[in-house]
């Protein structure tokens, strides 16, 4: 009878220590998760009471890259692009590391962009400089906001609530192309206003992703541009000369074996 107490006492005790570990661990899980949301929802509040406060105003423009600008017909028969004023002196009192901006139609990517000292900062902390997980849209670190490289490299996670650079995925979508208004962007500098016509679009594994904000020569560029043509899941029939700047936008699919890539040059608005 003593055996079988004294068995009863032992495995009493370990259950009650397997539900207070198993408690704690809830608990932890339960923090992390709020602390998740957390952030999350700062960053996506902040991004709104950025765009409030520094977008100044919209306004449409014309003959995104035309043939012949002579050409009445060209002129009549171009869309109309949104563009937009951003208050930069204004910005940059905010976070002296800003250095532009981007707005993709038909997502919740509306950002002002920084570039910090390396690139990881902005992975863990957000526009005010405050630690979170979400991290910032950020430009590598290596690139020129001053006269623009020949490649500039833009950055973002991809969070699973659909903030930061999440909505990337969708320009995987074919239906999402349907629009043809989805296949420019904005990107605006302290000193110019751009629409970036999209010519690449493509989802691939980490390890075989190599990217470079200049090149050698000529040749190099070309061949950059060919091989981003030819990873694209969409053929956009679009070319990109020597003499054009152009900017790639990155984020993780979900994971941190593949990465989602979108490649565009950049056009001149001013």
């Amino acid at each position: 009878m003593i055996i079988l107490r004294n068995k009863r006492k032992n495995f009493s005790l370990g259950l009650l220590i397997f539900r207070l570990i198993s408690l704690i661990i809830i608990l932890i899980c339960l923090a992390l998760l709020y602390n998740w949301n957390l952030e999350n929802n700062t960053n996506s509040e902040l991004a709104d009471n950025l765009s409030e406060s520094f977008i100044t105003g919209v306004t449409q423009t014309t003959q995104v890259n035309p043939t012949d600008e002579t050409s009445e017909e060209n002129v009549n028969s171009s869309p109309s692009y949104e563009t937009i004023e951003v208050n930069f002196q204004e910005l940059l009192n905010h976070n002296e590391q800003a250095v532009a901006w981007i707005k993709i139609n038909n997502t919740n990517i509306n950002f002002p962009i920084v570039k910090g000292n390396d690139n990881s900062y902005y992975l863990t902390h957000n526009f005010d400089k405050k630690s979170n997980s979400a991290g910032w849209i950020f430009a590598d670190y290596t690139n020129n906001f001053d006269t623009l490289d020949k490649n500039t490299l833009i950055y973002g996670h991809n969070r699973r609530n659909n903030t930061m650079f999440s909505n990337l995925k969708y320009l995987l979508n074919p239906e999402w192309f349907n629009d043809n208004l989805n296949k420019y962007f904005i990107f605006n500098t302290k000193d110019h206003k751009y629409i970036a016509q999209i010519f690449s679009v493509y989802k691939i594994n980490a390890n075989s992703l190599l990217l470079s904000n200049s090149f050698e020569n000529e040749e190099a560029f070309n061949q950059f541009i060919t091989d981003c043509k030819q990873k694209s899941i969409y053929n956009f029939d679009i070319e990109v000369p020597y003499e054009d700047n152009i900017i790639t936008l990155c984020t993780c699919d979900n994971n941190t074996q593949y990465r989602i890539v979108v490649h565009a040059k950049l056009i001149n608005v001013n």
